[in-house]
């Protein structure tokens, strides 16, 4: 498997989706609606991306059987030099950022949420949004598939972490307020099982808070298969529309309570890095004018196509 993984990280070009043996692959019908009817969505770029001809729903089918897919979650996929393509650049390098935008976010939650309560964030890497939440005061707990980042969450900020995949993970009822999924629904092998799991373990009126790249944003349908949201066609197993959220939501009793488009705290060459991918000449007036400027300056950044979903258990 790893030497799968490192033939697939030498690509300039984004991973071909041909590079996997056919043995890791599943063909799967649609994760929401069951539908055995879809097509191809761009064929020559994402040769297993598909959209669902009955919901909409676009997917991954065939896609990694997961035995194989949560390799990907290593060390490195947390630290590479192709964050474009697979993982992040330096994430804990980035701890500064990445808290000033959940320490954003914490507030957005509590004008909708009132009380403290517990909250629980499923995906929770190394724990970033949890020291956000806990400098707030709320009784935090994580979430994590990636044995690096779960023992990074509970070693450096001694969190409580379950490190498991979360339908495997057996968690009380009725036991939480906040349910968190920042960018971590588009992993799921199965949304709907998970979304009925997290409702059982909200209390009654509990919130879910799902953040996830918008497939009908202005930016995507602007950019279609260069839209940096289809990146990672290997890990990124499911793309929702503010339509199909909804449909995902409804199915599985909740009701949407609010819902905007977020975005984050960035560097510019952060910046710099992601402008390249849709104009090279702009990338780079942004990475020379980075040259000039405090590394720990951060500029929030919202190109309007990362929806963020808050839905009530019903």
């Amino acid at each position: 498997m790893e030497n799968v993984i490192k033939a697939r990280k030498k690509a300039h070009n984004g991973f071909s989706q041909e590079d996997w043996p056919i043995h890791y692959l599943e063909g799967v019908f649609c994760p929401l609606c069951n539908s055995k009817s879809f097509k191809k969505m761009y064929p020559k770029t994402y040769k297993r991306l598909v959209i669902c001809s009955s919901c909409g729903l676009i997917f991954t089918s065939p896609r990694l059987k997961k035995g194989y897919l949560k390799h990907l979650y290593s060390k490195e996929y947390f630290n590479n030099k192709i964050s474009s393509h697979f993982g992040y650049q330096d994430y804990l390098g980035d701890e500064k950022k990445i808290v000033k935008t959940f320490s954003k976010r914490i507030l957005d939650i509590e004008r909708v949420v009132k009380n403290k309560g517990k909250l629980l964030d499923i995906g929770c890497a190394t724990g970033f949004f949890m020291k956000a939440a806990k400098d707030k005061k709320w009784d935090v707990e994580g979430v994590e598939i990636s044995q690096f980042a779960a023992s990074y969450a509970s070693s450096h900020f001694k969190f409580a972490v379950y490190q498991q995949d979360f339908l495997e993970l057996n968690l009380p009822e009725n036991n939480y307020d906040v349910v968190t999924l920042w960018d971590v629904i588009e992993h799921f092998y199965d949304p709907v099982k998970a979304l009925i799991k997290i409702k059982r373990i909200l209390v009654s009126g509990g919130i879910l808070v799902i953040s996830t790249p918008d497939v009908n944003s202005i930016p995507a349908k602007l950019t279609k298969d260069k839209w940096i949201g289809y990146k990672l066609s290997d890990e990124h197993l499911t793309y929702f529309s503010i339509k199909t959220m909804k449909k995902l939501l409804e199915q599985t009793g909740f009701s949407i309570v609010k819902k905007n488009h977020v975005g984050k705290h960035v560097s510019l060459q952060m910046l710099s890095d992601r402008a390249s991918i849709y104009n090279s000449s702009l990338g780079k007036i942004i990475g020379t004018a980075s040259r000039f400027i405090s590394k720990d300056y951060f500029l929030y950044i919202n190109p309007l196509d990362i929806m963020c979903i808050y839905a009530k258990k019903e």
